[in-house]
């Protein structure tokens, strides 16, 4: 019996990213025109670009023996990267004549619907100790923003390898941090003044490529270890002391939400790829489609109420964002904002990948295939859980947070939200886990129960909110189904319970 003979098992439709989304068109009805061509675009040529994506080689010397290190990417990511430009991926969060403090929102609406359909990733920074090091080009000037300096040292996790610019944070002797614009090997002159281009540039800008990264995940972005040696950079510097891990704060705040949006928006693929296939997919000896299977259903039900918990909690921090780029946000506006900012990022990323394995069980074997894509998305999204913080570092960036009022800036919101409550919906425990962060007294060994209980109750009231919107019984009943059973109580009794210091240094290590 030959195998075409056999049962053929439908294909799924290819859902709209935008129009065929539960969630999108109904919350941002205002860019409804705009997402719906980008959706369309996606579902044709960026979808056929992502086909020829391929991981990037690195030659380091040519058939001379000379170091050349010469980069190579795909054609499919280099026409990747041209699409993001043109649909403005980064510009358009700043057309505030156009859009104001929505700018912000449509850019991260249209990287939730790029994301699962390509294999762009942003690349990011490390801000701890770092022993770069910078000197000024011209040792005897005056030191301001754009003074020119050399850099030494070495970037161990760099993700702009191909980019035009990338930041770098260096040492600068008697005088602290600093942090840089760098020319990347490949950048174009016309991006530096007549008066940049004429400094005394190394080849290749002084930028070695040690070697690329073997990666889990990620495959087409080119990771590398980088050698700086007498690398052109240019200070970015506002006031009269150099304070670079306060300059590029603004810049991680952005890199986080990106995380986020990742995240949110790898979770929506991997359900509209299962969605979809409740629909052709036949089962027992009735053959009763997936869609009308009770237990099926119920399964993928609750991965869509932590989507819409994660993807309410990502806008409704993307939307602090645009209001404070737009300079419109309020004192408390501002404090929840970089409260939850750090906790966005790790909430999202703690709980994305396994609604993720929850859509790829429920495409059965073909779920474990690598033609569905859900391994890829999966594998893409473990990044997320160390990239630009792990949840147990971003956890002490909260407790930074939580210390200029930010907690009492953010209970208070959260209540004013619950005080709106005209529904039927039960929100004692919602109600609960509120008095307990408000009296809580929060330590760095128990931070990241802090973080979850704030992502909790975050992420509750932002549905709460929206339902309150959007008036539907259905945004209610998924707002009830997350404060009950998305795991707030479970948070609740770890909280309560206290640091375990003692106890956890006999389980891990046997003392």
């Amino acid at each position: 019996m030959r195998i075409e003979q056999g049962f053929q098992q439908q294909p799924p439709p290819v859902l709209h990213p935008f129009l065929d989304d539960p969630v999108y068109p109904t919350s941002h009805a205002t860019v409804i025109q705009e997402l719906t061509r980008f959706g369309d675009d996606i579902n044709g040529y960026i979808r056929d670009l992502g086909k020829y994506v391929e991981p990037p080689t690195l030659i380091q010397y040519d058939h001379f023996g000379q170091r050349v290190d010469q980069l190579k990417t795909s054609e499919g990511w280099r026409r990747l990267k041209q699409v993001a430009a043109q649909e403005g991926m980064v510009s358009i969060a700043y057309d505030r004549a156009a859009y104001g403090p929505l700018a912000r929102v449509l850019m991260f609406l249209k990287t939730c619907l790029w994301t699962g359909d390509s294999h762009m990733r942003p690349g990011g920074s490390d801000v701890s100790h770092t022993e770069t090091t910078a000197r000024p080009v011209y040792p005897h000037r005056e030191i301001e923003n754009g003074t020119p300096f050399r850099l030494e040292g070495v970037k161990w996790f760099s993700s702009a390898t191909d980019g035009q610019l990338a930041l770098a944070l260096a040492q600068v002797p008697n005088q602290g941090l600093g942090l840089f614009v760098v020319p990347m090997p490949d950048a174009d002159p016309e991006l530096l003044s007549p008066d940049a281009r004429s400094l005394p540039f190394q080849p290749r800008n002084g930028i070695r490529i040690h070697r690329l990264k073997n990666k889990i995940g990620t495959h087409a972005l080119p990771t590398a270890e980088l050698e700086l040696q007498d690398t052109i950079g240019f200070l970015l510097q506002h006031g009269a002391q150099l304070n670079g891990v306060r300059a590029i704060a603004p810049v991680l705040n952005i890199t986080r939400v990106h995380s986020a949006a990742t995240s949110v928006g790898n979770l929506a693929k991997c359900l509209a790829i299962a969605r979809a296939y409740t629909h052709v997919r036949r089962v027992t000896r009735a053959q009763v489609l997936l869609a009308g299977v009770p237990l099926h259903t119920a399964t993928l039900a609750r991965t869509e109420v932590l989507r819409r918990a994660l993807t309410h909690f990502l806008f409704g921090v993307v939307g602090l964002l645009g209001l404070s780029e737009a300079e419109m946000a309020t004192d408390s506006e501002r404090a929840r904002l970089r409260l939850l900012t750090p906790v966005l990022k790790a909430f999202a990323a703690e709980r994305a990948v396994g609604g993720m394995e929850e859509c790829m069980a429920a495409l059965g074997g073909l779920g474990y295939m690598e033609e569905t894509g859900i391994g890829r998305l999966i594998r893409d999204s473990l990044v997320e859980k160390i990239w630009e913080g792990m949840i147990n570092v971003l956890a002490l960036d909260m407790l930074r947070a939580a210390r200029g009022g930010a907690i009492k800036a953010f209970c208070e919101w959260s209540r004013a939200v619950i005080a709106r409550n005209e529904s039927k919906l039960d929100v004692a425990e919602l109600v609960k886990a509120l008095t307990l962060l408000e009296s809580l007294k929060l330590v760095d060994s128990h931070a990241r129960p802090g973080l979850l209980l704030v992502a909790h109750v975050a992420s509750a009231s932002y549905l709460l909110e929206h339902a309150q919107w959007s008036r539907l019984e259905l945004d209610n009943v998924i707002a009830q189904r997350w404060i009950e059973e998305g795991g707030l109580n479970e948070v609740v009794k770890l909280v309560s319970a206290g640091p375990r210091e003692e106890w956890d240094k006999m389980i891990v290590h046997k003392l």
